[in-house]
């Protein structure tokens, strides 16, 4: 499809990667026409010429998950703009269990609800780790961000009050709070912020997003996803100078008790690049901004989000929490094995440089179980949206201890090597990751799977031997070798993760009982002579 920025091609049993860049002022996308493959090169700004840059990195590998590790090695050191993930420090949020505002309560983000949400897990014997306000903490005019403020009509006393009521009363560790790239939707309001020079200008959307029939619809490939409506037409505030902007933004919000920062839809800068040198500068502005006063006032606590553009991907600095799918879709029942099946390869192309945020979910819900087993072993933060009393504390407990702690499996999760180029027909989708002791294989319905043989050596690097086997479904389900099968019988809305741990001294150390993910909370496990100790927790 349009603005493909990574392809994997296989060839008998040769793999080739192409992965789009952005170097200088341009970035390269991939499109078909009539059968051709093409590459599409582009400032975003009609004052800015292409230059001469790189804008494209192949290469050919036996093993494409190898592949992606050096890709990104020889990426980095050729460009010189790009931090990979083992260089970075990671977030101290992603290790506890969350909760965000967004599902449950839409803008209706209030001290009130807040304190709801922290006293039903409290009722429930679960602590929160930490909890994202998003859409509607803030005071904003005419869809402009319009003070740095919390809205004190829902916030009596200002959010610092409610901030430490959380985590004196409830042990609340982290509080995040929301905003757009731009502010808001529609950017910042000029008047509200007379000390920062605010330029207005309307969205800027490549020709080829609109649909020749409708000038006010959008094509399937990229623009309806990318570009919301009600916004489009609109001149947005767009600050200039970015650097100022959000220092003085974090500087408040940490002076009022704030931990860290979601920040939304940041692939949409691209929208403002006229006039401004290039979207790939525009993006490393922000890129540059964020970072600097995330780093400065909340030691890098943030999760990117709406961010999957490779004019993102290639000049990301020291963030690495980024969401790589788009937003959960808790009433649209064909979005749910497409939301798992997303987060999964883009994870996988992106492994070396973030951690893969799979979004909020709804433990709750018809499809709870499902999530939450992609959740438990995506490598990233897990946190819930559902209402207070919609919470389904028995799923939560499969994913945290009580004192709030998510120990994590050790990358992102990725499709296993027989799902990476389309799941076997009438065969549900498969996803594996590993843990410090152990590896872990999550099956997940696609439609009315009949049972399914599955070879444990889909998954990528799993050592010759012999394995214990747990069911997050059946318990134990017996040992296996290497090179031997387990069977799931997993259909439409059903998850099962398969956890592998190798038998030593005749021992196998699965890890607590009761949760999706057992083996990521066992650390310093040792075997001695008659004996085996393992701690169990971060």
């Amino acid at each position: 499809p349009a603005e493909t920025q990574f392809l994997l091609a296989k060839n008998g049993n040769c793999y080739t990667l192409y992965i789009m860049l952005c170097d200088g002022n341009a970035r390269s996308s991939l499109f078909t026409k009539d059968g051709r493959l093409y590459c599409r090169a582009e400032t975003g700004d009609t004052g800015t010429t292409l230059g001469e840059y790189c804008y494209m990195y192949s290469l050919e590998c036996a093993n494409p998950y190898d592949g992606i590790k050096l890709a990104y090695e020889e990426i980095a050191k050729e460009l010189g703009t790009i931090t990979l993930k083992s260089e970075k420090k990671t977030p101290e949020f992603i290790n506890t269990f969350g909760y965000c505002t967004y599902n449950a309560f839409g803008s209706d983000v209030t001290r009130d609800n807040l304190m709801r949400v922290a006293q039903s897990f409290a009722d429930n014997g679960q602590r929160l780790g930490f909890i994202i306000a998003d859409e509607g903490w803030f005071n904003s005019k005419d869809g402009k961000l319009s003070s740095f403020k919390a809205n004190e009509d829902k916030f009596e006393g200002g959010i610092s009050r409610t901030i430490n009521d959380l985590k004196k009363d409830y042990g609340l560790k982290k509080f995040i709070c929301w905003h757009t790239y731009n502010g808001y939707w529609k950017g910042i309001d000029g008047e509200s912020f007379p000390k920062h020079k605010v330029r207005y200008a309307p969205f800027n959307i490549p020709e080829r997003f609109i649909t020749p029939a409708d000038n006010h619809a959008f094509n399937a490939t990229a623009g309806s996803d990318f570009y919301p409506m009600n916004i489009a037409y609109d001149d947005s505030g767009i600050c200039c100078d970015l650097g100022a902007f959000y220092a003085d933004f974090y500087k408040e919000l940490k002076a009022q008790g704030v931990d860290g920062i979601k920040i939304d839809a940041m692939a949409w800068s691209e929208a403002f690049a006229e006039g401004d040198e290039s979207r790939v500068v525009r993006m490393k502005k922000l890129l540059s901004a964020v970072e600097s006063a995330s780093q400065e006032y909340f030691g890098g606590e943030h999760i990117n989000c709406s961010s999957c553009s490779n004019d993102f991907f290639m000049n990301l600095g020291s963030g690495s929490v980024t969401r790589t799918s788009g937003d959960f879709l808790p009433d649209d029942p064909t979005s749910h094995g497409e939301h798992i099946r997303d987060n999964a390869f883009t994870g996988f192309w992106t492994n070396p440089i973030v951690v893969a945020d799979w979004d909020m979910f709804e433990s709750g819900s018809e499809w709870g179980n499902y999530h939450a087993a992609g959740r438990a072993i995506s490598g990233g933060p897990i946190y819930c949206t559902d209402k207070p009393e919609k919470v389904d504390f028995s799923v939560i407990k499969g994913l945290c201890l009580e004192d709030g702690t998510v120990c994590r499996c050790v990358e992102n999760a990725k499709p296993t090597l027989n799902c990476l180029f389309g799941t076997p027909e009438g065969e549900p989708f498969r996803v594996y990751n590993k843990t410090e002791y152990g590896f872990v294989l999550g099956v997940f319905g696609n439609g009315e799977c009949a049972e399914t043989k599955i070879a444990v050596s889909e998954i990528n690097g799993l050592p010759e031997g012999n394995y214990a086997v747990y069911s997050s479904l059946n318990g134990f389900v017996g040992e296996v070798l290497s090179t031997g099968f387990v069977t799931s019988n997993v259909k439409g809305n059903q998850a099962e993760v398969f956890t592998l741990v190798p038998i030593k001294q005749g021992v196998a150390v699965f890890g607590p009982t009761g949760k999706i993910n057992p083996s990521a909370y066992v650390n310093n496990l040792s075997f001695g002579e008659g004996s085996v100790i393992a701690t169990i927790g971060s």
